[in-house]
């Protein structure tokens, strides 16, 4: 922590957070590590994340393997008490009662500042931003429906790997409207015997 407070300087607080999509990946790392961390867990339609790109970019970032493979290993913490689990969709859809959830899970007092974003973010401008932070919108749910011939052979090749549209199935996504969540424990652990569970 002190090397963080010397980055930080002024700016150190009670609570930080840190968003690096990797850390699903040393979520029991980082709890042995910070042991009254709260880990906020983000998932989303493994169609969007796979058609998704940088501004100007022509490929692709994440491959439909790498998306179940993160996503089991965080789903292996589903149940842990400082682990918060929920769909990026709901956040969206449901921002105020989802921000909420959040606010009670990290045991903060409800902010009307958090419902106002992003007037109060205190980062507003990013190099991978298109432009300024906006209001939160739903532009990005389902992205992956474009005609774009890009799009459509990313999702079907996606969509021939097993365990993607068996995640996608637990998670809730196939069907329209969304279910909840309900996932596996057993499969998980049969379909990547190499990742170990707690």
């Amino acid at each position: 922590m002190e090397p963080l407070k010397e980055i930080l300087g002024d700016k150190w607080e009670s609570r930080w957070i840190e968003k690096t999509p990797n850390n699903v990946n040393n979520i029991r790392e980082i709890l042995k590590e910070f042991p009254q961390a709260k880990f906020l867990h983000i998932i989303r339609d493994g169609r969007d994340v796979v058609t998704s790109r940088l501004p100007g970019e022509r490929w692709f970032q994440v491959y439909p393997m790498l998306w179940v493979e993160e996503l089991w290993r965080g789903l292996a913490f589903i149940d842990h008490p400082s682990v918060y689990t929920f769909r990026y969709e709901d956040l969206i859809e449901n921002f105020e009662e989802t921000i909420l959830d959040i606010q009670r899970f990290i045991e903060v007092e409800p902010s009307d500042r958090l419902l106002a974003y992003p007037k109060y973010a205190t980062v507003q401008e990013f190099k991978n931003w298109e432009h300024s932070a906006i209001p939160v919108h739903n532009r990005v749910i389902g992205r992956w429906k474009n005609p774009e011939v890009a799009y459509r052979e990313r999702v079907e090749e996606a969509m021939k790997i097993p365990e993607f549209v068996e995640l996608l199935d637990q998670l809730g996504y196939l069907d329209e409207p969304r279910k909840p969540m309900n996932v596996d424990r057993t499969l998980r652990i049969l379909s990547f015997p190499k990742i170990v569970y707690h």
